[in-house]
């Protein structure tokens, strides 16, 4: 295994964000969570503006899709 410069616990909203912002730094991050996913529950149905805001400084909509 490649070496890893952060853990982080959990993929939650906060663990995959934080995994995001690192990586985008050129860092190499491990996220361990323990549940399976798809994860059932509700989640990102109510995204604030500043929750909008912070999801574009990760880059994160560049990497949906557009529909079609």
């Amino acid at each position: 295994m490649k070496e890893v410069h952060a853990l982080i616990a959990g993929g939650g909203p906060a663990g995959l964000a934080s995994a995001i912002a690192l990586a985008s730094r050129g860092l190499r991050v491990l996220v361990m969570e323990r549940r399976g996913y798809p994860v059932d529950k509700a989640c990102g149905e109510g995204v604030q503006p500043p929750g909008i805001a912070a999801l574009q400084r990760l880059g994160v909509f560049e990497k949906i899709p557009a529909a079609s």
